[in-house]
């Protein structure tokens, strides 16, 4: 048995519910194939919509509003989709109160324990969770910071730190580069995870992901 670590780069952003629900099940293939001590997850940043500024947002279904007939149909093909998978793992739907903004500290604190605590993947999964569920099931605004701190201090993290970080901004120039390098590491789609060298993108379902690490 190799007894190093399998590499897991995972590109998204919090503003994309096919992110959370992909680090749902990414998550919960690791756990139940045993391998939470065999991987190294990085998380890396792909922001949908880069150019927000810190203030603007606006709510997830007014696209429904703003949309023509064509996209209106898309669009609600997209929510049912959504609907159902979160049906399937167990999480709340909340995407009718979900809003867009600007994730930029958000990224920023996640690419700050992905770093810092790259070794302990249990505090990294539970803040990518914490995020990812305030937007998906609770309908937080992650450009407000009182949200993101509190997300820290539930997966265990020190909220002075962490406020800390995001004041001191140093993660927004990983950020930048990031978002450079998504332009070759996820062209199509987000999330665009890799498992060593197999690439998986869009709804990640978990007989892939188990595949994928069984093939390293």
């Amino acid at each position: 048995m190799r007894n190093d670590k399998i590499k897991i780069e995972f590109w998204g952003d919090f503003n994309c519910p096919f992110c959370y629900i992909g680090d749902v099940v990414l998550k919960r293939t690791v756990e139940s194939m045993g391998y939470m001590d065999r991987v190294e997850v990085a998380y890396r940043a792909c922001r949908l919509y880069p150019h927000f500024t810190p203030e603007e947002q606006y709510h997830f279904r007014s696209q429904l509003d703003e949309s023509d007939e064509t996209s209106k149909e898309h669009i609600d093909k997209k929510i049912g989709v959504l609907k159902h998978l979160a049906d399937k793992y167990g999480l709340k739907y909340g995407m009718d109160d979900a809003i867009v903004s600007n994730t930029s500290e958000a990224l920023a604190l996640l690419l700050w324990v992905s770093s810092r605590f790259s070794g302990d993947i249990n505090t990294l999964f539970a803040l990518k969770e914490a995020l990812g569920r305030a937007f998906f099931s609770e309908g937080k605004v992650l450009s407000d910071r009182a949200v993101l701190l509190s997300a820290a201090e539930e997966a265990g993290l020190d909220r002075v730190e962490a406020e800390q970080i995001l004041d001191n901004g140093v993660y927004l120039e990983t950020l930048e580069r990031d978002q450079k390098e998504s332009e070759t590491k996820c062209p199509r789609f987000i999330p665009t995870i890799y498992i060593g060298d197999t690439r998986l993108e869009g709804v990640l379902k978990a007989e892939q992901i188990e595949r994928a690490l069984l093939e390293q």
